[in-house]
């Protein structure tokens, strides 16, 4: 159903892997931008606006975990 959506639309799934001006948090979001001519999804400046955009994706991602999600609790052992 989304392929429909997107030859009807002209809009294209993605799923945009950032930082945002606030935090050192890895985010993720997905969302359906147009494509240019050549086919290429079309990220406004108004989304852009306070983001680092480190990746944007095909589709629906499901991210399993980020960088520091399972990152153990840091311990001083003394000597």
């Amino acid at each position: 159903m989304i392929d429909c959506i997107e030859k009807i639309s002209n809009l294209k799934e993605v799923t945009i892997i950032f930082y945002d001006g606030n935090s050192l948090e890895l985010k993720h979001e997905t969302k359906h931008f147009p494509k240019n001519d050549g086919g290429r999804v079309n990220i406004p400046n108004k989304y852009r606006n306070g983001k680092s955009i480190i990746a944007i994706c095909e589709g629906a991602v499901n991210v399993l975990n980020k960088m520091g999600d399972r990152a153990e609790p840091f311990s001083v052992q003394s000597a």
